[in-house]
């Protein structure tokens, strides 16, 4: 099992030293994730999204941030634009087929979705 206490300071601590580490920067925004640090791994997850728009699950992540925090058009739109750049991502289809499936008004279906991404 993952010590993310110890994940976080060693993550913060290579961004000390060089603060363009997107690796370390999302790493350090799932170790958050996991310690339950919504906040601040929400922020990280938009750090590396302002720089790399199409960094492979940081929109996953930010989807299941607002899937917590009972934004639902926010989680969807998320879960979508993952899906846009990485039509591979069977987590974010499934999250957003979950969406969808409760017949939510903001969740488009997924097949559009799918289809729009090739």
């Amino acid at each position: 099992m993952m010590n993310y206490p110890d994940a976080i300071q060693n993550y913060q601590a290579a961004l000390g030293i060089r603060d363009s580490n997107i690796d370390a920067r999302f790493r350090l925004a799932l170790a958050l994730f996991h310690e339950n640090q919504l906040t601040e791994s929400h922020h990280q997850l938009t750090r590396i999204i302002a720089g790399e728009t199409d960094f492979r699950s940081a929109h996953y992540y930010l989807g299941l941030i607002y899937t917590k925090w009972n934004m639902m058009e926010k989680a969807t739109e998320a879960y979508r634009t993952e899906i846009k750049f990485h039509p591979d991502h069977t987590q974010a289809m499934k999250h957003l087929t979950e969406a969808d499936s409760m017949d939510l008004p903001e969740a488009k279906p997924l097949m559009d979705i799918i289809n729009n991404a090739r």
